[in-house]
């Protein structure tokens, strides 16, 4: 296989290694879920993902977009020792990130132990939590460096042993120890101080001290736009789980973290094609067919999606017998709606490389606000009338809506366009079909038989959509990939 040649065939090698790279750590992901949610009940199992998910947005909120703006300028330059100081500025911006946030995360501390969320007894906890937090900033930063220059066996190996030792950790805790929350935090935040110190060792060569300008306006202003879209999707992802926690119950929080996690899957196909996309595109802006890779890459993306969302919908029942029990089968009634959700929420990015290249980031923060304010403005709007449907209905929505307004603009203010007649097209014959086969059930189809048509008419759809050109440079990049 030629995992070195450029173009096309790297875009697909990628796409192939970080997709097992993927597979790999997800599956470690996977079997924390299942051992967890056997070991612990419902609620607690609901807070632990609160918890960790918490951690997650709050690195991204720390870092403000600054991995979209150091990836950014980082292709911009020429030669190694500009990238060294671009690299090496962001580094100091992450740092000086670290010490302003930091009172906001005391504020959302203080926020939770005040709603009684987390007990002032549990300042350990607290203390795991953010030192935890701290960590995975340092360590996406250097994932970022590893990815953007090509490094993928580092990045790769950061990503395994990240996930291997936490998945053997638990394991420990469940049969030498004591499976509980501060335990799993505790373990959690060793696990990522070990990876953060092979992290900085891998980039090491790529530091300098960036005299005499240590900090990088260009990189503030670019980032900033993305700051405010991270800060902007965690708070509302924060505020699902606590109005799922609140206004219906923490039973239904576990619930919905539980059908959260099955999304896993389909984030394994979204993330392998993003993480072999993005490098390629921001590393090949000045080549005249990057909006014919564009369309085409689109194209398959939402056919290879939307066919794994049905089929995981299919399996949905058994999946959540493997991960929990049967006090966690109503899962399987949000699973459709809510995979479909994740599948926008990635997909975005794909359509919106123009508005990268266009440099108009401003758009991103425009979009995200207006769909916070959906989001918001919904839920409470449907306050009295609330329950977990709804709820995972107009996150679906508001995922949906960010897709087609970013690919609209995209076509206004870059020069690589989509073909948005096809793009919606699509998705309407896709929502059609979900309607009539599974919403509707017109045809009083079993899952089975539900799949397999929607697996037919995918296919038909996609051979009918792809032109002469597109087969011809898929059938290209594939001959040149497996000599």
């Amino acid at each position: 296989m030629n995992f070195k040649a450029l173009g096309g065939t790297r875009l697909l090698s990628d796409t192939v290694i970080y997709g097992i790279s993927n597979v790999i750590q997800k599956s470690f992901a996977f079997f924390i879920v299942f051992f967890i949610s056997k070991n612990l009940t419902v609620e607690n199992y609901g807070i632990v993902d609160f918890i960790l998910t918490l951690i997650s947005l709050c690195t991204i909120i720390i870092i403000f977009g600054q991995d979209y703006a150091v990836a950014r300028f980082f292709n911009q330059e020429k030669n190694k020792k500009n990238k060294r100081i671009v690299i090496s500025q962001s580094l100091t911006l992450h740092l000086i990130q670290i010490i302003t946030f930091l009172p906001i995360i005391l504020i959302v501390i203080y926020f939770l132990i005040k709603k009684n969320f987390i007990s002032i007894y549990d300042m350990d906890i607290i203390v795991f939590t953010v030192l935890t937090i701290f960590s995975l900033v340092i360590i996406n930063f250097c994932q970022i460096i590893l990815r953007y220059t090509f490094e993928r066996s580092k990045f790769i190996l950061i990503n395994f042993v990240q996930s291997f030792l936490f998945f053997i950790c638990i394991i420990y805790l469940i049969n030498y120890s004591n499976l509980i929350i501060k335990n799993i935090l505790l373990i959690y935040f060793i696990v990522n101080l070990f990876i953060l110190i092979i992290s900085i060792y891998f980039i090491k060569n790529w530091l300098i001290t960036p005299k005499p300008n240590w900090i990088n306006n260009q990189l503030i202003k670019y980032g900033f736009s993305f700051g405010l879209i991270s800060l902007l999707t965690s708070i509302s992802m924060i505020y699902e789980r606590f109005f799922v926690m609140e206004f219906v119950s923490p039973y239904y929080l576990g619930i919905y973290s539980l059908a959260l996690k099955i999304g896993i899957i389909v984030q394994i196909f979204m993330h392998s094609i993003l993480f072999g996309w993005e490098p390629y595109f921001l590393s090949n802006l000045k080549k005249k067919n990057l909006s014919f890779n564009l369309n085409l890459m689109l194209k398959i993306t939402i056919f290879v999606s939307f066919v794994i969302a049905f089929f995981i919908s299919l399996i949905g029942e058994e999946i959540i017998l493997f991960l929990g029990d049967r006090n966690y089968l109503e899962a399987k009634y949000y699973i459709l709606p809510i995979v479909i959700g994740i599948v926008f929420q990635e997909l975005y990015r794909i359509p919106s490389s123009g508005i990268l290249e266009s440099k108009k980031v401003y758009w991103f923060t425009i979009i995200q606000l207006i769909c916070f304010i959906i989001l918001i403005s919904s839920i409470l709007f449907l306050k009295d009338l609330i329950n977990l449907k709804i709820i995972v209905l107009i996150i679906c929505f508001n995922y949906f809506f960010r897709f087609i307004s970013l690919s609209f603009i995209s076509n206004c203010v870059s020069q690589i366009k989509l073909n948005l007649v096809q793009l919606i097209t699509i998705i309407s014959i896709y929502s059609t079909l979900y309607i009539i086969i599974y919403y509707l059930n017109f045809f009083n189809l079993n899952e089975i038989l539900k799949f397999f048509v929607i697996l037919c008419l995918s296919g038909t759809i996609l051979i009918f959509f792809i032109n002469s050109n597109e087969i011809k440079t898929v059938k290209k990049i594939l001959i040149n990939f497996f000599r």
